[in-house]
């Protein structure tokens, strides 16, 4: 003999999860997918739902520039300066207030995405240091838009060739 599950009419109940169960498990999922692309910027690449990975900077030096001695490093290459940063984190953990960066001034058409460079900001005032996202063009002609590292949002700027002070090619701890 079969037990049935009725109700008072003597009809046989359908086993259905309840409406707002699944509702919730829809709103549940929604979330995730909308928090894991969340912080997805032109120059992070996804892995996994959460984590991102930075464009890498263009490499600027050939191992035939680079001397390593037992009491000092030689670095053979015209226009390197010497560069300090402002405790600001928009470069953490990659660039911090007691870090030392080496930079050189780029020819125009050598800059990729990923690239780290300083440049002299018309909106936020001063030198920045942050990484470049993407490369475009408009009716002024190239453009860079940057980013921190430490930072959700682009800079606020299109920046221009000629604001471009230098690009950093070593970073000294």
């Amino acid at each position: 003999m079969k037990l049935l599950n009725v109700n008072e009419k003597g009809l046989e109940k359908p086993k259905v999860f309840p409406r707002k169960f699944i509702f919730l498990i829809g709103i549940i999922i929604f979330a995730f997918f909308v928090t894991s692309f969340i912080y997805l910027t032109p120059n992070r690449i996804p892995i996994g739902f959460f984590n991102t990975e930075l464009s890498s900077p263009s490499n600027w030096l050939n191992d035939e520039e680079i001397k390593v001695f037992e009491n000092m490093v030689v670095i053979k290459h015209e226009g390197v300066i010497l560069s300090s940063f402002a405790d600001t984190n928009s470069m953490d953990p990659l660039i911090d207030e007691n870090t030392h960066g080496l930079e050189i001034k780029p020819k125009e058409n050598q800059l990729k995405v990923g690239d780290i460079i300083s440049y002299k900001s018309d909106i936020l005032g001063g030198t920045i240091i942050h990484r470049i996202i993407e490369i475009n063009q408009d009716e002024k002609g190239t453009f860079y838009t940057t980013q921190g590292d430490n930072n959700n949002i682009q800079d606020p700027e299109k920046i221009r060739f000629e604001q471009i002070e230098g690009v950093l090619i070593g970073i000294l701890y």
